[in-house]
Parts: C-alpha cells; structure tokens; sequence
C-alpha cells in the first residue's frame, strides 16, 4: 500500500517569527517589564538630545567650539571635556559636515540631517512601542516593509551623490525618519528583550521574589 504524503505550499507554511521575545523565558517577563522599556527610552533620549544640546551649549559657552575639540589647561579644561565626549560619541557614526547639518543659534548641530531624521524617527517609534509591541511580540512585519521603507533614503543619498538630483535637508530629515521609525519596528522588540535579559544578569536578587513581587504581566 503506497503511504499518501500531503504536500504544502509556501503559502501554507507558517512564517517563522523573527522576534526574539519568543524565545525569553517566562521568568525573565517578568522581570522589570517596564523597567527595561523605560531605560531603553531613556537612553534613546539622551542620545537624541545630544546633537541639540551641543549647538545651545556651544552658543552659552558652556563647552567649547574648538573643532575638533582640544583639550586645554586651566578653567576650560570640564567645557572642553565635555566637548570632546560628544564629538567623540558622534563623530563614529556621521561625517558631520556643518553644510549638511541644521544650525542652532549659530552653531552646526552634532550629526547630520539624515542621521537626525533617523534618529528621531527610531525614537518615534520606541515612543509607540507600548501601543504595538504585542502584536510584534507574536511576529514581526515582513521584512519586504523594511527594503521598501529603506528605499526612499537610498535613493535620496545615491542620487545625490551621483549628481543626478540635488537632495536638500529636509529629504534628508525625512527619508531618514522613514527608515528610523521602520528600524525601530523591527528592533525594538529584541532591544527591549536583550535589556530584560541584562538586567535580570546585574540584579539576581529578583529570581528569589514572588512573582506578584516582579511587576505582574510582561505587558509593557
């Protein structure tokens, strides 16, 4: 008797979940739920403010507008400093061209307007995450919507640089918001699971209370 065989499509084959919170174990959801969301949203503030302080604190004088910073001797030694940590912090990750950048009260902001549209857009979208996050827990978007959202800023950049268009600041804001806000989507959700994970690590004194005494849900 010859054995029957069903056959599936690709249709038919579930898609496999691309978010790593699947993978947590239940325990560790219910450590610090909101603590870890909340510290990676700080964090993302902090480095999003950074390149607006620095122009303000420039014009204030409260660091120095030597470029690159230097570090001087005497009472400007703490302005500068300062000045040569956030130079340090951004300038590994963007040119800083000051005719690529917005200006503040006279002063070149710390990144670029593409890195800060995507900068905002990711903090935009970390902003939303409670609203999503148990949606992306189950499966995330395909990842057609992430080539798809990245589109707009390659081919504001490749046509820039090769001279077919002249892109201006605000495609470059904006382009790089799309793709920002579309890198959080698929991100965040493992960000937020890693951060779980490393505070779990650093505080294990957790593991030894109720789980009534461990926040509850893992809803963010």
């Amino acid at each position: 008797m010859r054995r029957s065989t069903l056959r599936t499509t690709p249709s038919m084959r579930p898609r496999p979940s691309l978010s790593i919170f699947r993978a947590t174990p239940p325990i560790l959801r219910r450590f610090f739920p909101k603590s870890a969301y909340l510290l990676v949203l700080v964090l993302a503030a902090l480095w999003v403010a950074g390149p607006f302080l620095q122009p303000v604190a420039v014009a204030q004088g409260w660091i120095s507008s030597d470029q690159p910073p230097v570090l001087r001797p005497g009472r400007h030694c703490l302005s500068d400093l300062l000045a040569l940590i956030l130079h340090a912090a951004y300038s590994k990750v963007c040119h800083q061209l000051p005719e690529r950048s917005l200006w503040i009260q006279g002063h070149p902001m710390a990144v670029c307007a593409r890195c800060l549209g995507i900068y905002l857009g990711y903090f935009a979208g970390l902003l939303l995450y409670p609203l999503i996050h148990n949606r992306l827990e189950l499966r995330l978007p395909s990842p057609r919507w992430l080539i798809v959202a990245c589109m707009p800023i390659a081919i504001d950049f490749l046509g820039g640089y090769s001279g077919l268009f002249q892109n201006s600041l605000a495609s470059r804001i904006t382009t790089g918001l799309i793709a920002g806000f579309a890198g959080s989507v698929y991100t965040a959700t493992g960000l937020v699971a890693a951060t779980q994970f490393v505070l779990a690590a650093i505080c294990p004194w957790r593991s030894s209370l109720p789980l009534g005494e461990h926040g509850g849900s893992h809803n963010v």
